[in-house]
């Protein structure tokens, strides 16, 4: 029985680093897909918001008519928007000739990643020592 407690354990702790590891990519991802929206050549047009039959938000404009996926609350239903695309791939749209992500879609996952990290190490280095330190103390 220990021994499969020992299996477990290293299988969820190299799963939790491999998550870590996902997570660093997905921030690197997001991180370079800024910065090639931010030196690219961007187009401006006026989009026109449009919710589906399952109420995913679109906006729909000349340049890509089958419309790109919005999260926007303010926004109803026909409203009129001005919109920046990038001229290469017409899917990336901001509101901004800046940005493309949020900062929590870059930073996030790399604070997420960090947090795995310190948690792995916590349980695996840290807290095992604490333990018998305690136990030593108050059982003797």
């Amino acid at each position: 029985m220990r021994a499969k407690q020992k299996i477990i354990r290293r299988l969820c702790t190299i799963l939790l680093i491999l998550l870590g590891f996902l997570m660093l990519y997905i921030g690197y991802d997001n991180w370079k897909t800024e910065k090639e929206f931010a030196s690219s050549a961007k187009g401006s047009s006026i989009g026109i918001v449009h919710f589906d039959k399952n109420g995913v938000q679109t906006v729909r404009f000349p340049e890509n008519s089958y419309g790109v996926a919005l999260d926007d609350p303010k926004l109803k239903e026909g409203q009129k928007i001005k919109i920046y695309y990038q001229k290469s791939r017409t899917y990336r749209i901001s509101r901004t000739t800046k940005n493309y992500h949020a900062s929590k879609d870059i930073y996030g996952p790399i604070v997420y990643a960090i947090f795995l990290f310190i948690f792995v190490a916590f349980n695996q280095l840290f807290l095992p020592t604490v333990l018998k330190h305690y136990l030593k103390k108050r059982y003797g």
